[in-house]
């Protein structure tokens, strides 16, 4: 089973998306990018040579930048949009609603890795970017 693929497909089902890319994407606004982190570490195996992995993604997303009001309205809905993909994931998360990860794959629990989106403008848009972590046993029988 490709992982990428599954977590990609299973990510787009997020109702926040307008343009979801895989990787690579455009600099533009209303633009995401989903990213997955190339190494699936093993954190611990078990004495039947079932292991215990983590799978570590990121996604991206850019917007307008406000830097002449100060209300800010388009960088709070950005990170808004950010919030709200947080909070799909908790949710896919408490209801067990996971990506296909194949047969021998259980996917214990999806994590967020930071509680608020890295941000950096780039020119005249931003880039928010949030980091996951799906922790699953894959096993060897």
């Amino acid at each position: 089973m490709d992982k990428n693929k599954a977590v990609f497909e299973w990510i787009k089902q997020c109702p926040v998306f307008e343009r979801l890319f895989f990787n690579f994407g455009t600099s533009e606004e209303n633009t995401s990018t989903f990213i997955p982190i190339p190494t699936e570490s093993t954190v611990k195996t078990d004495i039947f040579g079932n292991e215990t992995k983590h799978y570590d993604f990121a996604v991206s997303t850019f917007g307008a930048i406000d830097d002449i009001t100060f209300e800010g309205n388009e960088n709070i809905a950005v990170m808004n949009l950010m919030q709200q993909l947080t909070e799909w994931i908790k949710l896919q998360n408490r209801e067990k609603n996971f990506p296909d990860f194949g047969a021998k794959c259980f996917i214990e629990k999806i994590s967020v890795n930071q509680n608020i989106p890295a941000s950096l403008r780039m020119q005249n848009i931003s880039k928010y970017l949030s980091q996951y972590r799906i922790l699953y046993e894959e096993r060897t029988d």
